[in-house]
């Protein structure tokens, strides 16, 4: 079987080989809040099972009893003749169980990850909440939850948000952190913090 992979642009496609021995190499990360993650991390799913598949073909060719067939078959996929010679000293076995395995779990880590920033896409901006000298604002353009203030807050109120995750932001006026669960959390209990002082 011969898979291919685009990455990044459509012109650049890769062989099984390069993508199974070249699974190495480090990425950019990609952050919720870049416009294109979606497009991106679904782009790199597909690249990583792609690259399962030709570690799994890859193995497979090197365990046949026949050299000669499993040869054509390893160069059918990409590999040149200087690393078919290196991988047949592996004795059938290139790639290990836990490169599989590690693998796997990097997909279902990127899955669960696409899946929250989806579900994040797609939920409806929360209404501001109004409260004694301060407003909460979901600003779903910069991706950020923010708390803006009518005065500069005390250096006991700046404590409570530093310690949730907040940071000043001179260019917003305000105080924020990223928007997502985690950061609708650390605004309830900044909330709470703030009623109980």
């Amino acid at each position: 079987m011969t898979t291919t992979a685009t990455i990044a642009s459509p012109i650049i496609t890769l062989t099984p080989a390069q993508l199974a021995l070249g699974r190495r190499r480090r990425y950019a990360p990609i952050k919720a809040d870049d416009p294109q993650a979606v497009e991106k991390l679904k782009t790199r799913i597909r690249m990583m099972i792609d690259t399962r598949q030709a570690m799994k073909d890859i193995n497979a060719a090197l365990r046949l009893k026949a050299i000669v067939t499993g040869n054509e078959k390893l160069r059918a996929l990409g590999m040149s003749e200087g690393n078919i010679e290196t991988a047949r000293t592996m004795h059938g076995k290139l790639f290990l169980p836990w490169e599989f395995q590690n693998l796997g779990q990097n997909i279902a880590r990127l899955q669960k990850r696409l899946a929250e920033i989806e579900a994040e896409a797609d939920r409806a901006p929360a209404e501001d909440v109004e409260g004694d000298g301060y407003r909460v604002v979901e600003n779903t353009e910069l991706g950020r939850i923010q708390m803006l203030f009518d005065a500069k807050p005390d250096s006991d109120m700046r404590s409570i948000l530093k310690r949730n995750g907040f940071r000043w932001a001179p260019s917003q006026d305000a105080w924020q952190r990223h928007l997502n669960e985690n950061g609708r959390m650390a605004v309830q209990r900044v909330r709470q913090d703030i009623g109980a002082a």
